[in-house]
């Protein structure tokens, strides 16, 4: 065997095991789900003397959301082989559902199903691919100060 596909094939069972060991640390899913909440932060600030609030900040709360609420499954589901179809999704409503008891509030769907729309194609691209089951959420109707709350909320119910 060459030299080349030996350090090909070291680099395939590298990747493998960086997956695998990502897969089932709800400590990685959980940094990723901080790295997103401090860019939002990191945003935010910025725009603050601007007076308003991007669609790729809400994107990046979103994700923060879907990561927090990833990193509490992993947490209670070990031993993963492949990435679970239960969470192949953006929805943080159906993503709280699965890892959090008990009823949300309206206010918290509100906040989820904003941030949800921001994260499959409000804050990332000018149109959506259909209009089939689309929302347009108004930027200036999201409260930061909820979305804050609502993260520590969630933070402090960590598995």
């Amino acid at each position: 065997m060459g030299k080349n596909n030996l350090y090909k094939l070291k680099l395939k069972a590298l990747d493998q095991i960086i997956f695998e060991s990502s897969l089932e640390s709800s400590f990685c899913w959980f940094k990723m789900g901080i790295d997103f909440y401090m860019s939002a932060e990191i945003l935010a600030e910025a725009q603050k003397s601007k007076g308003r609030v991007t669609e790729q900040q809400l994107l990046l709360w979103g994700y923060a959301f879907e990561n927090l609420f990833k990193s509490f499954w992993i947490a209670k589901n070990l031993n993963l082989k492949s990435f679970p179809k239960a969470l192949d999704s953006h929805d943080l409503i159906l993503l709280r559902s699965l890892v959090i008891q008990g009823k949300s509030s309206a206010l918290e769907r509100s906040i989820l199903n904003s941030l949800s729309n921001f994260t499959l194609w409000q804050g990332r691209y000018p149109i959506a691919k259909s209009l089939k089951g689309i929302k347009f959420v108004d930027i200036g109707t999201v409260d930061l100060k909820e979305i804050k709350k609502l993260w520590i909320k969630y933070v402090n119910q960590m598995p």
